[in-house]
């Protein structure tokens, strides 16, 4: 995700609509609501975040994102009498950004890592399972997130309510936000792009 162009889908009005809308923090999903991506995990994880009497009662979860998962999920949220703090935005095509700017924690429950650097872009720090590759190198444990190595919601439940301490929570948005800028960008990977190709050049004959 290019840092610019995600930072300039900035609607202000909106992230300040969303953010007056929440009496807690806010927990965010960004992606296809299907299996493999295993938002139905985190939707049993958040019923266990409730329960722990460190969280704020009115913290929220957002799915953004569309699917075949989407009545089941609805469906389970009422069932489990949390559907008042879970919310579906459906898809959103243009300025997703503004729901990572309103959010305080991203979630990665199954595949797919596009999202963390996304995330990243705008300083907030990541509780990632197995997705792409990409978490291993953007998600630190308790620098700029935490990193699960399974599937186990327990697990799961427990990284989100270490995040969401408010002082932890300032401290790896701050480092999310640092790692992007000084070491994760677009200049940095296309700089690393140049240096390869030059490195290449210079040694064509060491490659025949």
């Amino acid at each position: 995700m290019n840092e610019q162009r995600a930072l300039a889908e900035i609607d202000l009005s909106l992230v300040s609509k969303l953010k007056s809308a929440k009496n807690g923090p806010a927990i965010l999903y960004v992606g296809s609501l299907i299996k493999s991506k295993r938002p139905m995990d985190l939707l049993l994880s958040f019923r266990d975040v409730l329960l722990d009497v460190n969280i704020h009662p009115d913290t929220q979860l957002w799915f953004v994102g569309a699917g075949p998962e989407l009545p089941e999920l609805e469906r389970r949220a009422h069932e489990m009498c949390i559907s008042s703090n879970v919310k579906f935005f459906g898809k959103i095509f243009e300025g997703v950004g503004n729901y990572f700017s309103a959010a305080d924690l991203v979630v990665v429950p199954g595949l797919g890592g596009l999202v963390i650097n996304h995330a990243m872009i705008f300083g907030k720090p990541v509780v990632s399972r197995p997705a792409d590759g990409t978490e291993r190198d953007l998600v630190i444990d308790g620098e700029t997130g935490f990193l699960l190595n399974d599937y186990d919601i327990s697990n799961l439940t427990h990284a989100i309510v270490k995040s969401l301490h408010s002082e932890k929570l300032i401290y790896m948005s701050e480092q999310a936000r640092r790692l992007v800028a000084e070491t994760w960008n677009m200049k940095t990977m296309l700089l690393k792009v140049h240096e390869c190709v030059a490195y290449a050049e210079n040694n064509d004959s060491d490659l025949l």
